[in-house]
């Protein structure tokens, strides 16, 4: 996480220039940094973060390129919103099993909240470490019936 923490304070820094790094062709400029750049290696950590529960979320390389984006790949141009969906969710849901959870935030792409799309985390957590990888992103129009919520944005 070290490494992933420091890659993304470059690239912050970056940002605040004005200049985006790697491939982010398919994406649109988003309020913050984006979650990764230049070389991607399989192994890696793209994003390690803190969530509002204390847990330590994280996505690697292998789960973004091999998941994600082929699965998923209307996420390539949400990829910024990635890392501040797992730091600062609108609200996040637990799992029945209680061993996933999911963290829900607004794209922001749409004048009205009614019309707008969330961005969803699904994220296996460990108790004991506090610590969670996530397993796959996509957008949803509505929220799962099943869980309860664990954290509400205030």
């Amino acid at each position: 996480c070290l490494a992933a923490k420091l890659t993304l304070l470059g690239l912050q820094r970056e940002w605040s220039r004005g200049r985006r790094l790697g491939d982010m062709s398919d994406s649109k400029p988003g309020p913050g940094p984006p979650v990764t750049g230049g070389a991607r290696t399989a192994g890696h950590t793209l994003v390690c973060v803190k969530d509002p529960l204390g847990y330590t979320i994280s996505l690697d390389v292998h789960t973004w390129e091999n998941h994600i984006t082929t699965r998923h790949p209307e996420m390539k141009r949400y990829e910024d919103l990635i890392a501040v969906t797992a730091e600062s969710p609108e609200f996040i849901q637990r799992s029945e099993s209680g061993s996933t959870y999911y963290y829900y935030r607004l794209t922001g792409r749409k004048f009205y909240k009614s019309e707008d799309l969330y961005v969803t985390l699904v994220v296996g957590v460990n108790d004991q470490t506090k610590s969670g990888k996530i397993r796959t992103a996509h957008l949803v129009e509505h929220v799962r019936k099943k869980g309860d919520i664990v954290w509400i944005k205030h």
